[in-house]
């Protein structure tokens, strides 16, 4: 008989207060007596006899018949519940902390789903409850879980669900995934059937109610735009405070009210790196139409522009583009003028306030692309859509920017969009021995939190 089909031997060592497995060739693996329970599990003995080269039926065999393997002990997540209640910490913050708690939060589904098969199986004895349960049992006791560890969850009425985080809404599909790595299941079924399970919890919302008006959602509060208000994030949804976008900024909430008192002049000993950077890319006459524009991208709303910004290559208009990515990110986004005319799906702008692209050969906007702008730039509502999934009506909060070398052609030209077009030129003037892009906009970014308050002041003057 082949040393692997052999069964191995076990021992028990007071001295060492373990269980020790040996294989036919000698090969030891020890697991401490109060890690035992975990004999229930048919993974973790599998890799026992792998590494002691028998086979697991062998195993597990051996264990029911020679061992008392005792129950799961009781599981405390009470400090697990204190990562997810964070208000100060990211969802993805709070995955990665999780994450090296697995140990825990798979001994804790374990334990729900043994007291479920106890009542449904009617007996004390059986696999790994992972393994015996059914998966829509498995799907539900993990949204349980989900659900005792504070995570809270959102649906639309067509059935596009998200998860909460400090005042903002995830597609779930972000974490799906990972949600299920936490407990240690990667079976796809327990996938499908999550995502039924969780709806059922789910809170409905209306998607009209998210981005509400006059409100932006930044790192440590919410802002109340025109009042200059810092509110708090409601710990758990609040339908009045939901919000598809989040800035990564962190606003002083005494500083907003000082806003109006403050002038140009103010402002260039705050960011004086940027302001000089802006007059040198701007031609003076250009710096007013300029401000308006970077007031009005912090606006929640639509705002009937759309803004081309006309100059030649080198003067500095891709890092003018880079830095507002960084400095809305995320809530900001870079598709072309091709894409945002031409795409069917238009799914990813959802969350977005602005979009900035940099367009290189002259663009021919068709007829049905100029109608898209027209919708984009003066619509209230949004119809957003991705293959697959229920589509999305919400709220429209995106503003389009287009860094363009030439005037881009247009299939037709009627004067409601000519209204909306809004453009800026730049110099002409190429940079003269010109420092690394990387380098430009690492100096800008240190000025990042002032110029958030700076963008605030110049929505206060439109």
């Amino acid at each position: 008989m082949s040393s692997k089909f052999q069964k191995p031997e076990v021992i028990l060592d007071p001295k060492e207060n373990c269980y020790k497995f040996i294989g036919p060739s000698g090969a030891t693996y020890t697991i401490p007596y109060n890690e035992s329970y975990r004999l229930r599990e048919f993974s973790y003995m599998a890799r026992i006899a792998d590494l002691i080269g028998v086979d697991p039926k062998s195993i597990f065999s051996t264990v029911i018949a020679t061992l008392k393997i005792p129950e799961y002990p009781p599981v405390d997540i009470s400090s697990l519940k204190e990562i997810v209640s964070n208000p100060k910490m990211s969802l993805v913050d709070k995955f990665n902390l999780l994450r090296k708690e697995g140990d825990v939060l798979r001994g804790f589904l374990r334990e729900k789903l043994r007291t479920r098969l106890l009542y449904r199986l009617k007996k004390e004895t059986f696999d790994d409850p992972l393994e015996a349960a059914k998966t829509y049992e498995v799907a539900e006791e993990i949204v349980r879980a989900i659900y005792d560890l504070g995570f809270r969850f959102i649906k639309t009425p067509e059935g596009n669900l998200f998860i909460y985080d400090r005042g903002q809404l995830i597609t779930y599909e972000v974490i799906a995934e990972e949600l299920l790595a936490l407990f240690g299941v990667y079976r796809a079924t327990v996938k499908n059937e999550l995502n039924t399970a969780i709806k059922v919890h789910a809170e409905t919302v209306d998607p009209l109610k998210f981005n509400p008006r006059d409100y932006i959602l930044c790192n440590n509060y919410i802002l109340d735009i025109w009042e200059m208000k810092a509110l708090d994030i409601p710990p758990e949804p609040n339908p009045d405070f939901l919000f598809t976008f989040r800035l990564d900024w962190n606003i002083n909430p005494e500083a907003p009210a000082g806003l109006d008192i403050m002038d140009l002049e103010g402002w260039r000993q705050m960011i004086p790196k940027t302001l000089e950077f802006l007059e040198r890319l701007f031609p003076e006459k250009e710096i007013d139409k300029v401000l308006e524009m970077l007031g009005a991208l912090v606006i929640p709303s639509y705002v009937r522009k759309i803004w081309l910004i006309i100059g030649p290559p080198g003067v500095g208009k891709s890092v003018f583009k880079e830095f507002l990515l960084e400095v809305f990110k995320p809530a900001s986004s870079s598709f072309s003028l091709d894409w945002i005319t031409e795409s069917e799906f238009n799914f990813p702008l959802l969350g977005k306030l602005i979009n900035i692209s940099s367009e290189g050969a002259r663009s021919l906007i068709s007829a049905k692309g100029i109608e898209r702008l027209k919708r984009y730039s003066g619509e209230e509502t949004i119809h957003f859509e991705e293959k697959y999934r229920p589509p999305l009506i919400g709220r429209n909060i995106i503003k389009m920017v287009f860094l363009l070398n030439e005037y881009p052609q247009f299939q037709y030209l009627d004067e409601g969009f000519l209204d909306r077009l809004y453009i800026i030129e730049t110099t002409t003037e190429k940079v003269k021995e010109p420092k690394p892009e990387p380098q430009i906009l690492k100096a800008l970014l240190e000025e990042k939190d002032a110029f958030a308050a700076f963008l605030l002041w110049c929505m206060r003057r439109l």
